[in-house]
Order: C-alpha cells, then structure tokens, then sequence
C-alpha cells in the first residue's frame, strides 16, 4: 500500500493540468513498484480536493479521523489499475473496515 501524502499546486496555476500531472505521476509510482492500494486523506470540508481526487478514481472508503481546528479527515482508495490511462487514476478498493471487503 503506498500513501499520496499532499498536492499542492498555487491557486493561480489551478485549471492548467499540474494538478493531474502530479497526480499521474504519483499513481505510475504505484505501478511501478506494484503496490495494489493507494491511500490518502483529505480534510472533509476541502470539498475541492475530494472532488480533484474522485475525478481520478479515489473513492472514500468509510473511515474517518480527527483533524485540526475540530475538522476530520476522510480517507480514499485508490486501485492503481495498470488499463487505466495516465492521469486518470485506477479504479476503487475497498479496504478493511468498510463492510465491502478488501
């Protein structure tokens, strides 16, 4: 399992792909060294992020944890799938907890 730890591209520069090309590039690690899961957290309330992230195949996977400033974190799985094309991500894997397998 390898974990994307943060994005971050300036305001400025969003709507210009960067974003993506990170994104491929950290997903084409996880083939690479054949790591069958990616996981991630984002803060519940970053709405952007989760959507950026479920635009590539990232699906929340139920579990929740604490945050700063009284806010949570949601995590995301992600199945590097090696059909998938660059920058598109993989397809959702349930993880241990959620009730939908593994």
């Amino acid at each position: 399992m390898g974990q994307l730890y943060q994005v971050h591209v300036r305001p400025g520069l969003w709507g210009h792909g960067i974003g993506s090309r990170l994104h491929a590039a950290s997903v084409q690690f996880l083939r690479d060294a054949s790591l069958a899961t990616g996981v991630l957290e984002a803060w519940e309330r970053n709405t952007r992020a989760q959507a950026f992230y479920t635009r590539h195949g990232w699906r929340p996977d139920g579990h929740h944890r604490p945050g700063p400033q009284d806010g949570r974190y949601v995590r995301m799985r992600l199945s590097p799938d090696p059909e998938a094309q660059p920058g598109h991500g993989g397809r959702f894997v349930p993880g241990p907890g959620t009730g939908k397998g593994c």
